[in-house]
């Protein structure tokens, strides 16, 4: 009840606050439906997402179909992840998968790129690596490539540190 903060509070964001501080239990699922169809629903700890990894995403989105479209994995408000992508959205309309990996609210992963999408088939066709802090970062290879390596086109660009060093297409330098 708003009257238990009558007189304790000063503003709407010193009572957002305040009810965070008193609501600090996990709450959820708190299911919301959109006008499309669609619906979304979150966990959190007072007024931030979170849920435990081992519980589940803490945000699933559904389509029209009941179908999910998307799922988030965010510990105490940061997108975070341990033992897999934190991001996962599924695309209705040509099959593609895209995953995102994230720790404690960073783009990063240390044994592959941070960002992958895969068609249909489950087949690579972009990916991009992260280093966090730096931005685009791969030192033995690189950090974006665009299209599948059975596509008659390809590019390749090389990144460090987020400083842009160039770009191959089919194995061909080019201006960027």
């Amino acid at each position: 009840h708003l009257s238990d903060f009558d007189g304790l509070v000063s503003s709407p964001l010193a009572l957002l606050a305040a009810i965070d501080r008193k609501s600090h239990a996990d709450a959820g699922p708190v299911t919301t439906q959109f006008c499309d169809g669609y619906t979304s629903t979150t966990f959190h700890h007072g007024l931030i997402l979170h849920r435990l990894e081992e519980d589940g995403p803490a945000l699933i989105t559904k389509d029209a179909n009941n179908v999910v479209v998307e799922q988030m994995y965010w510990l105490d408000g940061a997108l975070h992840r341990q033992d897999g992508p934190a991001k996962i959205a599924f695309s209705p309309i040509d099959g593609s998968t895209t995953v995102e990996y994230w720790r404690h609210g960073c783009q990063r992963r240390a044994d592959g790129p941070a960002t992958i999408v895969f068609d249909a088939d489950g087949v690579s066709q972009f990916e991009m690596w992260w280093r966090a802090g730096a931005g685009l970062h791969r030192q033995d290879g690189p950090a974006v490539t665009y299209g599948k390596s059975t596509d008659a086109w390809q590019r390749h660009e090389f990144w460090v540190d987020g400083i842009f060093l160039r770009a191959a297409e089919n194995g061909v330098e080019v201006a960027s």
